[in-house]
């Protein structure tokens, strides 16, 4: 086999190994919580639990997390909403520790130009590997916790069927189909794109421009307030300062 077949063989089982979504179906939440590309919660994708829980009402998000601290490391975690308005998300380190953000990394979300949002939850144990959300041979999962009524986003390994996460008390739990069979078929779910979902609505499309169109002429128009606001308080200082006082007339005129 030549090397150009080896690698075109590669790229065929690597591409059969799940599906990989680009930046379009992200908003990336800046350091200081704000939103790239004007993007919106309402972008934000919310797929409802199919059973029932202690909080239904609460709304959880497909957080993302890649950091290069000490090498590459990728993570999958729990998003919300908190009363101040921000978005936090808890992932799981490199170390297994709980780590807490509220900037700095991703959510899932609709299609940034077309608003589709092609995803689903299935059942681990009937998952096709093919339509898995991968990066990096890891999927996306929601693992229910039995005893406290919730769930929460994981890391899977679909190859070692097994999902790691954190619960929303910090407590970290990992479930593997080789220990806990049961446990894995019936609590953990692993996000796919579904081709069948993907229909593009066009009502949407206009609405998202006209909505986007709109928060960008709003940016513009704080960003030429706080410019004037700017100006005119440097002029403020040059005319309220006090040290001219010091200063003879005539040669604040020469100079």
């Amino acid at each position: 086999m030549t090397k150009l077949s080896v690698a075109v063989f590669l790229i065929v089982v690597g591409y059969c190994q799940g599906v990989w979504i680009g930046e379009e179906y992200w908003t990336s939440v800046n350091m200081d919580g704000s939103f790239r590309d004007n993007r919106q919660v309402q972008d934000f994708i919310v797929l409802p639990p199919n059973r029932n829980l202690r909080d239904n009402l609460k709304d959880i998000y497909v957080a993302f997390w890649i950091t290069k601290d000490e090498g590459h490391y990728e993570a999958f975690g729990t998003a919300t909403r908190g009363e101040d308005g921000r978005i936090c998300a808890t992932f799981l380190t490199r170390y297994n520790t709980k780590e807490e953000l509220c900037g700095g990394f991703r959510i899932l979300s609709k299609h940034l130009r077309t608003g589709a949002s092609p995803f689903q939850w299935v059942p681990a144990n009937e998952c096709d590997r093919k339509l898995a959300v991968s990066y990096r041979r890891k999927q996306i999962a929601r693992t229910y916790s039995f005893h406290k009524q919730e769930n929460f986003i994981s890391t899977a390994n679909l190859k070692e069927k097994s999902a790691i996460g954190v619960e929303s008390d910090g407590i970290i739990v990992r479930v593997e189909a080789n220990e806990f069979p049961q446990h894995y078929n019936e609590y953990v779910e692993i996000l796919i794109k579904n081709p069948d979902l993907e229909n593009i609505n066009f009502e949407e499309v206009e609405r998202l421009r006209l909505e986007r169109e709109e928060q960008e002429r709003l940016r513009r128009e704080r960003e030429e307030q706080l410019r004037r606001l700017s100006q005119y308080e440097n002029e403020d200082n040059t005319i309220h300062n006090l040290e001219n006082d010091n200063v003879n007339f005539r040669k604040m005129r020469r100079s």
